[in-house]
């Protein structure tokens, strides 16, 4: 059923036309009368409309712009964990925008950040970086970085602590592996400890590479490193190892570090550590590859059959015409020795092919 917004007098028509109306129905039909006389009322006259029209977008636009403008401003003290020492140099950034600011000398700082932003990333060297909700007054105190000095390494004949160690020593961990696509050891420490240089073979399948520990040791005899595996000095191919089955790589570079194995460590040591298995839980790990390969350039346009024989033929020839023949005797000289003396010949023996 269509309804129609039409005058009052009409209604009342229907009403004394129709009496026995439902309570539903009367209700519709007092909604429809209170929205006819909404519609007159503010109904527009038609020589300012247009007018109207147009002041409206404006502000309509207007309220967009400052709404998209809108920003507030955040101000806070960096410290100390430990001393509650301001922090001077460290870095503010609003997370996921390149808007920051550095903390005066004093630790303060003042940003203006957009009203969606909800987080701040603050960093400093040798800190903890931290991320912070926005408030009007913060106070955020950094830790010291120490994971590093704790970090355990594998030594000769035993582990030591990294803040106890007092050689050079760079450790290679089962996550950074992770992250290389390499298929063996030594590709996996192409560019992982300063000192450290991996060098292409032969550059046939399956042929190792170069590595050497600080420059060449030795001009007469090697200069490759001792590799140990497990706590074992290992004399194999160093390619054999899976880069998986890796749990963490240890590169000991001076003479501090790789004295207790002699004369065999004068060029350095790589000690590899195996992953073990864990008697708490099982872990079944996946891990797939692909891609794909192309020619760098496009593909030589090949010739045929036919079309190999006319060009030996040609270049025959005008290698004759350039011993002084003529190119009718150059041509037939060409023609009848092709075969024998340039396609099919050996030491100038004459035979077919």
């Amino acid at each position: 059923m269509r309804w129609r917004i039409c005058s009052c007098k009409a209604y009342d028509k229907t009403e004394r036309a129709s009496p026995g109306l439902t309570a539903r129905r009367k209700c519709i039909l007092n909604m429809d009368r209170h929205l006819y006389l909404l519609l007159t009322i503010f109904r527009p006259k038609p020589i300012f409309m247009r007018k109207r029209l147009y002041l409206l977008l404006a502000f309509l636009w207007m309220g967009v712009c400052m709404l998209s403008a809108q920003t507030k401003n955040v101000s806070g003290r960096i410290l100390s964990a430990e001393n509650d020492e301001p922090i001077a140099g460290a870095t503010v950034l609003v997370k996921g925008t390149s808007i920051g600011v550095v903390s005066d000398a004093h630790g303060h700082f003042t940003l203006k950040v957009p009203e969606s932003a909800t987080e701040l990333i603050v960093s400093f060297i040798g800190m903890e970086t931290q991320e912070v909700g926005i408030k009007a007054n913060l106070t955020i105190r950094l830790k010291s970085a120490n994971e590093k000095l704790d970090e355990v390494m594998v030594v000769a004949y035993g582990t030591a602590k990294k803040s106890s160690f007092t050689g050079a020593a760079e450790v290679i961990k089962n996550e950074q592996l992770e992250k290389m696509n390499v298929v063996s050891v030594t590709k996996a420490l192409e560019g992982t400890s300063p000192g450290l240089q991996v060098m292409g073979g032969t550059g046939q399948p399956g042929s190792g590479a170069t590595v050497r520990i600080r420059g060449i040791g030795s001009l007469s005899s090697s200069s490759a490193p001792l590799y140990v595996l497990n706590g074992v000095v290992f004399d194999g191919d160093i390619s054999s190892i899976n880069p998986d089955d890796i749990e963490s790589i240890s590169v000991l570079k001076d003479a501090a570090s790789a004295a207790l194995y002699g004369a065999r460590g004068a060029n350095g040591v790589i000690m590899i550590q195996t992953k073990k298995g864990n008697a708490e839980k099982s872990t079944l790990s996946v891990k797939a590859v692909w891609g794909f390969s192309s020619r760098a350039i496009p593909e030589y346009s090949r010739i045929g059959i036919k079309d190999y024989y006319e060009t030996s033929w040609e270049a025959y020839r005008n290698a004759l015409v350039g011993t002084g023949q003529s190119m009718e005797k150059a041509s037939e000289y060409a023609a009848a020795n092709l075969i024998n003396k340039q396609l099919g010949g050996y030491n100038n023996l004459e035979f077919n092919l």
